[in-house]
């Protein structure tokens, strides 16, 4: 999905107001479930599709803004408590830890 997802940004510059983000991610997770159905039958809706682009952007906005003082990012414990229960039970934490450490690298 983090592939979809950077590829969908290629296309505009992501706008800074929470709501217009918002409405992005929603139709992102819309057109994402149709083109992957096979990926998103782990997920336990399709609003998780939704919640997780929208988490990742929250996220890499975090990461990568000079101005915030280090104490003061999102930690891979923050980011696993934000989308607990949003995955599904299995691959929940290896799947939130493996977002956390990509953005984080990027």
């Amino acid at each position: 999905m983090d592939v979809a997802l950077r590829k969908f940004q290629t296309y505009f510059r992501m706008p800074g107001e929470a709501q217009k983000i918002e409405r992005l991610m929603e139709v992102f997770g819309q057109r994402y479930c149709q083109c992957d159905r096979d990926a998103v039958t782990g997920f336990r809706s399709p609003d998780t599709v939704f919640v997780l682009a929208f988490a990742i952007i929250m996220l890499n906005t975090d990461l990568h803004t000079p101005n915030l003082k280090p104490e003061r990012r999102m930690k891979l414990e923050d980011f696993v408590k934000n989308l607990r229960g949003e995955i599904c039970i299995i691959c929940e934490i290896c799947l939130i830890s493996w977002i956390f450490k990509t953005f984080l690298t990027v």
